[in-house]
C-alpha cells in the first residue's frame, strides 16, 4: 500500500504517487487502486481509479459515484460507465468520449 494522503487533494498542491506499472493498464483500460489517507488522525482507505486513455494520459479518479455514493467496479471488477457498458477486462467505454 502506498503512503497516506495528508491533507486535502483539491489543494494547489499536486502530489503524485506511484500506484502499479504503467504497461499494467491497457489503452482506454482502468485499475482500482487502493490508497490510504489520514481523517480525523487516523488511516482510512482511499479507492481510486487509474484509467490510460488512448492516447497513453493517465487519469486518476475517486472511486465513487457521486450519484449513488457507491463503489463504481461492477460484478468482476470492471468499471461502469456513463452508459453502464463495460468488458470483463475493466475496460472503460464511454460513450461521451474516446479514452
Amino acid at each position: 500500500m502506498s503512503e497516506p494522503i495528508n491533507g486535502n487533494l483539491m489543494s494547489d498542491q499536486i502530489e503524485g504517487f506511484a500506484v502499479c506499472l504503467v504497461d499494467a493498464i491497457e489503452r482506454r483500460g482502468a485499475m482500482g487502486c487502493s490508497l490510504s489517507r489520514i481523517d480525523g488522525g487516523e488511516s482510512r482507505p482511499f479507492s481510486v481509479i487509474v484509467v490510460r486513455t488512448f492516447s497513453n494520459d493517465y487519469l486518476g479518479y475517486v472511486n465513487r459515484c457521486p450519484h449513488e455514493s457507491v463503489r463504481l467496479n461492477i460484478g468482476s471488477g470492471a468499471f461502469s460507465s456513463v452508459d453502464r457498458s463495460s468488458d470483463a477486462a475493466g475496460t472503460v467505454q464511454d460513450s461521451r468520449s474516446t479514452l
